[in-house]
């Protein structure tokens, strides 16, 4: 048995005779991306379009969003009474053109120009399914009194690119007491559903879910929601829809407002509006609510982070309380002591934190930094690149409020800077960088599973590609352990696969190349077979490579006795990697092999398609020739003893089905599990699609 070097496993040569590296897809070559110095942003610059507040009106929100498609990210801002008043005002959409900024409202809208006493937030995405994004405004309302609410506003585009407010006709027409909103499909249809975040008001409307049928209709649905929530004695400001666990549904996560526990809690999903809820974490002492939230990878190891404000009674003390991404979507509150600024009260007692976002703003550097809006004045935090911040002051001048958008439409992080109560010239200012952090990054592993004993290698082949115009330096693998152990790496010879250059050190890669490395992570304590993410970053990249689930995922187990351990491999017919069945009535097939390279167990051998449809898929298990010993069957039960191989044929029907060619997200997952527990012990997959291959 010939070894991959000291310390990296056990593989025997011939279970990779026949490696085949899946990568999704490859994407254009980017032009090249000019760097700038860490220290790159303008001066102020005045905006003497953007007009003069009423006298007593300041503004809520603050939307960037390309509003006459032309690449440029223009500003709707909404308008509220200060102090409060219980009375509609209008939007106001500014165009940022080339020529300057201009009020371009009234050509924005197709109808009457919306009016609404107070919004607190704003999602964009699209809720018509006509490929351009729509707009979703969180009313809150009147926030005085008993809160009689308001109404929550949609705005769906146009074929002629405008707008129109449908709030009358394609929402429940509800007075309800919003304080968040999130978008996202969760019940598995493929439409952009919405959850709505109400905390009290005079109706006692608890919150609920819209869902979506497709044009932007919505239908209010609370089912499946807890009772102890849609009753509001469970409450929370703040929420996020999103796939944290990267098992192709979309998670919900909640920021604590009022209960009796102080818990934030994530409702994880199983993809057909149902979901299973577990505690995040507490909030810290002294604190009572969390009015926003948002995630971004802070620590730059490919997992999301989620960042929360938190407060006080009376919305003061503010706070940024961070929980850490790990590797199998589930979360650690951050260790505060190593960054003094993502803390929970390091800003004074004056403010709270009601919008926040982690973005690349000194470019070149491409570690993620914090801006906010603080009620009064904005905030910016400098991250020095290991999580530990700095309050830049000289950032925001005098300006009371900073939204974070594309002025030019280079792909620069600038900021919009805006103080409601001056009238002169200066009321709006504009900071500008050069766009920083270009390469972008595909990734793949496997195989896609190994089950190891405690304190074992569990090891894998990785394949890192910059798709940029860009050289890439610095590039490496990631990971954020779920369990105690050490996650090591080291560059490889892709033709031999054997190693090269030094453990744990990170390695470069040309603009449109390709660098392999032998992964791996050795366990101290046991884990439970589950799905693992790999991040793979370079110091100019502003993001990991995307995460797709058998692509570039695996799953590991570690236990104290030893099992199983299935190298899987696939091989297609006609193009690397994906099978097509030539239409909605054909089939097609792959070859797999696998070889165990554990301890002898029983196994149930089991093909299943990623995307729902009536396919019918079929395995049989064939001999030297290639040909089935017996007929279909849904799954196969075979002995695999140790150093045993074993090959397979899987077919499929597409039965009638559709099946988009989406490489990353519709496959056949061919998998291995244990007789008794059902525990994985092997996986590969290829993409299948309905539409015809090109023949190479």
């Amino acid at each position: 048995m010939r070894t991959l070097g000291p310390g990296y496993g056990n593989f025997p040569l011939k279970a990779w005779s026949l490696f085949l590296v899946l990568v999704a897809s490859i994407a254009a070559h980017a032009q090249p991306v000019v760097y700038g110095p860490q220290e790159n942003y303008s001066g102020f610059t005045a905006l003497p379009g953007i007009g003069s507040s009423p006298a007593g009106v300041d503004i809520g929100v603050l939307l960037p969003f390309d509003f006459n498609h032309d690449g440029r990210e223009d500003m709707l801002l909404t308008q509220f009474y200060n102090p409060l008043l219980d009375q509609p005002l209008p939007v106001i959409v500014y165009l940022n053109t080339p020529a300057g900024w201009v009020d371009g409202t009234a050509g924005v809208f197709a109808g009457a120009i919306p009016q609404l006493v107070s919004a607190n937030g704003w999602i964009v995405d699209d809720f018509n399914g006509d490929g351009m994004d729509d707009v979703w405004l969180t009313v809150y309302g009147y926030d005085a009194g008993n809160a009689p609410g308001d109404q929550n506003q949609l705005y769906l585009s146009r074929p002629d690119g405008r707008f129109d407010d449908v709030s009358a006709t394609h929402l429940p027409q509800l007075d309800d007491t919003t304080h968040s909103a999130a978008s996202g499909d969760i019940n598995g249809d493929g439409f952009a559903d919405i959850f709505v975040g109400n905390i009290f008001g005079a109706n006692t409307i608890g919150p609920y879910f819209l869902i979506n049928d497709g044009t932007g209709r919505f239908t209010r649905d609370d089912s499946m929601i807890p009772q102890e929530v849609r009753t509001l004695n469970r409450r929370y400001t703040s929420s996020l829809i999103s796939d944290l666990n990267f098992d192709g549904n979309n998670d919900l996560v909640l920021g604590f407002h009022a209960g009796p526990d102080y818990a934030h809690r994530i409702w994880y999903g199983n993809g057909d509006g149902t979901f299973n809820e577990t505690v995040l974490g507490t909030l810290p002492a002294g604190y009572s609510a969390s009015p926003y939230l948002t995630s971004g990878d802070l620590n730059r190891d490919g997992n999301p982070d989620l960042l929360f404000s938190v407060t006080s009674a009376g919305y003061q003390n503010a706070g940024i309380q961070v929980f850490l991404g790990r590797a199998d979507g589930s979360f650690v509150e951050h260790d505060y002591a190593a960054s003094p600024y993502v803390d929970h009260d390091p800003y004074g007692n004056t403010a709270w934190v009601y919008e926040m976002h982690p973005v690349l703003l000194n470019a070149g550097d491409c570690t993620p930094d914090i801006t906010a809006r603080l009620l009064g004045s904005p905030l910016y935090l400098q991250n020095a690149g290991t999580m530990t911040y700095s309050q830049r002051t000289e950032m925001v001048g005098t300006s009371q409020h900073v939204q974070v958008y594309d002025n030019d439409g280079d792909g620069g992080t600038d900021l919009f800077y805006l103080n409601p109560f001056e009238t002169s010239a200066g009321r709006a200012r504009l900071q500008t960088t050069t766009p920083g952090c270009g390469v972008t990054l595909l990734s793949s592993v496997s195989p896609g599973s190994r089950s190891v004993q405690t304190g074992q290698s569990a090891t894998l082949f990785a394949n890192m590609m910059n798709t940029s115009g860009t050289d890439a330096t610095g590039c490496h693998p990631a990971f954020g352990a779920p369990v105690a152990g050490s996650f090591f790496y080291q560059s490889t010879d892709p033709a031999t696969n054997q190693l090269t250059g030094t453990p744990n050190t990170p390695v470069d890669i040309p603009a449109g190349g390709i660098r392999t490395f032998l992964i791996g992570f050795t366990a101290s304590e046991q884990m439970s077979a589950r799905e693992l993410r790999f991040g793979f970053l370079c110091d100019n990249s502003a993001a990991s490579a995307p995460v797709t689930r058998g692509v570039n995922t695996a799953s590991i187990g570690i236990s104290d006795t030893p099992t199983a351990d299935i190298i899987a491999i696939a091989s297609t017919p006609v193009a690397p990697g994906v099978i097509s069945t030539n239409g909605t009535e054909g089939n097609s097939f792959f070859a797999s092999a696998g070889i165990n390279i554990g301890t002898g167990e029983t196994l149930v051998i089991e093909p299943r398609l990623t995307v729902p449809g009536p396919a019918v898929l079929g395995i049989c298990e064939t001999n030297s020739a290639g040909a089935c010993i017996a007929g279909l069957q849904s799954s196969l039960t075979a002995p695999f003893s140790t150093d045993q191989t074993r090959t397979f044929a899987v077919h499929i029907s597409a039965n009638g089905q559709t099946i988009p060619a989406d490489y990353a997200r519709n496959r056949i997952r061919l998998e291995f599990r244990e007789i008794t527990s059902g525990a994985l012990r092997g996986a590969t997959s290829v993409a299948v699609t309905t539409q015809q291959l090109a023949q190479p």
